[in-house]
């Protein structure tokens, strides 16, 4: 099988994707997508039979997963699905690709593109020495968006969320969270509010009431 020499896709196919509304989802659907892309060539019309289990081991996703994945795909009509007998067929929507082309051209950039690659490649040593925060740690669990985002709150000081430059989305919610906890409460005088319910609920203050206002009485000036 030949190479492609560049697979272009658009980035509205990216952001067409926020409809999902998940992060994860979204990260899910567009490795499924790049699956099919393997097998779906523009020679053939972008259409591809692939079983589950060749884009599970593509995509080192669950075949629930994959199987939810598609599902998301073709309800955006980013591609169609015809079940066939020990497989699904698959037409890709070229709406969110770039017309392929195999030219000189193409072949230098993709050229200069390994080359700037490799020479900026970082060592093993240098990723060992990546130094990981306990804001690193507390996303890195895997929570759900609003336990990572109390948790960052309960725990991390004011000063280190605001120097963090590598989780700004969560470092934001999670200082918003934070100036909301601490702005001050309204207590609530227990003693006073039945007390009151007890009044409204008493006969005679309410014929009280209605007397003082016909008569034009405000006791509150006699005190």
């Amino acid at each position: 099988m030949a190479n492609r020499s560049f697979l272009l896709i658009h980035y509205k196919l990216f952001h067409h994707l926020d409809r999902l509304k998940k992060g994860q989802a979204k990260a899910q659907c567009l490795a499924v997508y790049l699956s099919l892309m393997k097998y779906a060539w523009k020679s053939k019309g972008y259409v591809c039979a692939v079983r589950y289990s060749t884009i599970e081991k593509d995509t080192l996703l669950s075949k629930m997963t994959v199987r939810r994945s598609i599902i998301h795909l073709a309800k955006l009509n980013i591609i169609e699905v015809k079940r066939l007998s020990s497989a699904n067929k698959y037409k890709i929507n070229p709406i969110f690709l770039v017309s392929e082309k195999s030219t000189r051209e193409h072949t230098k950039v993709y050229e200069r593109t390994l080359r700037g690659i490799r020479e900026n490649t970082i060592n093993k040593s240098n990723i060992n020495n990546i130094h990981y925060t306990n804001i690193d740690k507390i996303i890195a669990n895997g929570n759900d968006k609003d336990s990572i985002v109390r948790q960052l709150a309960d725990t991390i000081a004011l000063p280190d969320l605001l120097l963090d430059k590598r989780n700004i989305y969560y470092c934001n919610l999670a200082i918003a969270l934070k100036k909301e906890n601490e702005k001050p409460k309204v207590e609530l005088n227990t003693g006073a509010v039945l007390k009151k319910l007890a009044k409204e609920k008493n006969p005679q203050y309410h014929i009280k009431k209605q007397y003082n206002i016909r008569n034009n009485i405000k006791p509150w000036e006699n005190k």
